[in-house]
């Protein structure tokens, strides 16, 4: 890497992922982040949701907290069917 970053290690053992490297890998605060070690260096990568998670995110707030991945296929299809007027 080209442009080296040193953070502290806090009393947690906690390191803060830099705001532009956040923004980069689409890091959102809340979501889950890999971490690994590859020949002894830590990796850190952003944790690829399902499409069920993604999906998720086109419910209105007020529906979420009763919804589950069942569920959500029959929310979607019912929105397709009302924007296209048809069935898949």
């Amino acid at each position: 890497m080209d442009n080296m970053i040193v953070r502290k290690v806090g009393p947690k053992g906690q390191v803060v992922i830099p705001s532009d490297i956040r923004e980069m890998l689409g890091i959102r605060p809340g979501e889950q982040v890999v971490v690994e070690v590859d020949d002894g260096n830590v990796v850190i990568k952003r944790k690829e949701g399902s499409i069920a998670d993604h999906m998720s995110q086109l419910v209105p707030e007020e529906k979420k907290r009763n919804i589950d991945e069942i569920d959500l296929d029959e929310y979607y299809e019912s929105q397709i069917i009302r924007r296209q007027g048809t069935r898949r």
